[in-house]
């Protein structure tokens, strides 16, 4: 995993023409620094990416650059929040007929934890236009995990278009599970 890093590392250096040399410099000690403290015992993929991300270096890049996490990246007892959603505004909509929740609920909160307090967590403050949130339905499942863990129970309080304020239970699912929901949502 850390000859990953220094391929990111020189990746990121030699590849974004965006950058001036104050800001490539301030990079490259930041990553030269986060290579000899990388936990190598006892990291896992998954902590590598949770690393990496913790790092938050001024890269110069925008939202459009990604690092895509493979599916051997999450240990095989994953189990992952089972419902699409849809993004409007501040609001977040189950995005699917299939999950015992109804098409069209607006998200209160998930497990506990206000639907504004997770999406905070997931791409931070600013721009509630950005790139990010346009591909936040694709990826709530997968960000939900990497921020608050797994679980086998998720509890989600919604407000129904027709009778109020409602509560639900849904069992968590595995990854390819997840994309086949995610493939029947309606938008």
């Amino acid at each position: 995993l850390v000859e990953d890093l220094k391929a990111l590392k020189t990746i990121l250096l030699n590849t974004n023409p965006v950058l001036n040399e104050a800001e490539r410099n301030t990079l490259e000690q930041k990553l030269s620094t986060a290579i000899k403290k990388f936990p190598l015992n006892s990291a896992t993929s998954l902590e590598f990416m949770k690393y990496i991300g913790s790092l938050k270096a001024e890269t110069g890049y925008d939202d459009h650059a990604n690092i895509f996490l493979g599916e051997a990246v999450f240990p095989d007892s994953a189990l992952f929040f089972p419902v699409p959603l849809y993004v409007l505004g501040d609001s977040v909509l189950v995005n699917s007929e299939e999950t015992g929740l109804e098409y069209g609920g607006i998200i209160q909160s998930i497990n506990g934890i206000s639907i504004g307090e997770i999406l905070k967590k997931l791409y931070g403050e600013g721009d509630k236009t950005s790139f990010r949130r346009s591909k936040l339905p694709d990826t709530f499942s997968v960000l939900f995990f990497l921020a608050f863990g797994s679980h086998t129970e998720f509890t989600v309080c919604y407000r129904s278009r027709i009778s109020g304020p409602k509560t639900a239970s849904c069992s968590g699912v595995g990854l390819r599970q997840v994309l086949k929901l995610q493939r029947n949502a309606v938008f």
